[in-house]
């Protein structure tokens, strides 16, 4: 009763109750892997409550187990890759965001490697962040919001190095090939800051 009731409330995103009642599932289960589920829950809803700590405290702890399978263990690389991304510890982020990028072909390995080229180019290693779009886009090719938010991205590396052009061209196959407004729109407002930055120049 209690993990199905933890399940609804995650599902309906009341992360605060489904961790209370993943936690009391975890104090009081005899069974390995409903434990299991209960404290990879638990992490799950520490990190949309934005308890990073408790996110990565729990996932480091969790990942020891043996009895996890591949999924979970990539999902608990990707919430405590994007735990450490939070909190600004990008080294630790692009360590845990990599290794859930090369295993996990889905959305979240999706998802992973762009948080990982964010946080090279927030470290400012601009070459590696540059190699890691074109890696992705090959690799995720089937998830066009997160590609399309890796080439955004990319327009920031150029920016960057001062390479104006590279990045307007980016930005602009943004514009023209991408489907979705959200994306679309923010690639116009860094165009036009680009293009603000060139003419200051």
């Amino acid at each position: 009763a209690l993990l199905k009731i933890a399940r609804i409330e995650y599902e309906k995103g009341n992360y605060s109750k489904a961790g209370e009642y993943y936690v009391r599932l975890a104090s009081i289960t005899e069974e390995p892997l409903t434990r299991l589920e209960a404290l990879e829950g638990s992490m799950k809803s520490n990190f949309f409550m934005k308890n990073y700590d408790k996110a990565i405290d729990m996932g480091l702890d969790l990942i020891k187990s043996k009895d996890l399978t591949t999924d979970q263990v990539n999902q608990i690389n990707h919430i405590v890759g994007k735990s450490y991304f939070e909190k600004g510890n990008y080294v630790a982020a692009i360590e845990r965001l990599d290794k859930s990028s090369r295993a996990d072909k889905s959305v979240y390995g999706a998802e992973s490697a762009y948080y990982s080229i964010v946080a090279s180019l927030y470290l400012n290693k601009y070459d590696e962040a540059e190699n890691k779009v074109f890696n992705m886009s090959d690799a995720f090719s089937a998830y066009d919001y997160w590609v399309a938010k890796a080439f955004i991205a990319l327009a920031d590396v150029y920016i960057a190095k001062e390479n104006y052009f590279q990045a307007k061209e980016t930005l602009r196959s943004v514009i023209d090939n991408y489907k979705g407004e959200d994306l679309k729109a923010e690639a116009r407002k860094k165009l036009a800051e680009v293009e603000r930055i060139e003419n200051e120049e």
